[in-house]
């Protein structure tokens, strides 16, 4: 997943970009548009990443505490 974080900044750039153009809107309101847009993804997209470090947190300590002898 992390190999792909360098693309998101670009299709934020390209989406506002085209909406600009599109619509004729004034740069602001583009940039705008693209904040709330792009706010809701990555909210979603970080409670997803931490749920799944939490996972891989929780499995590594469970795997510490049998080698361990804990019950």
């Amino acid at each position: 997943m992390d190999r792909w974080l360098w693309i998101c900044p670009w299709i934020g750039l390209v989406g506002t970009l085209v909406t600009l153009w599109l619509f004729g809107l004034s740069l602001l309101s583009a940039l705008g548009i693209a904040f709330l847009l792009s706010c809701p993804a990555v909210v979603v997209w970080t409670l997803r990443e931490s749920r799944r470090a939490l996972g891989q947190r929780d499995r590594m300590l469970e795997g510490l505490s049998r080698r361990e002898g804990r019950p």
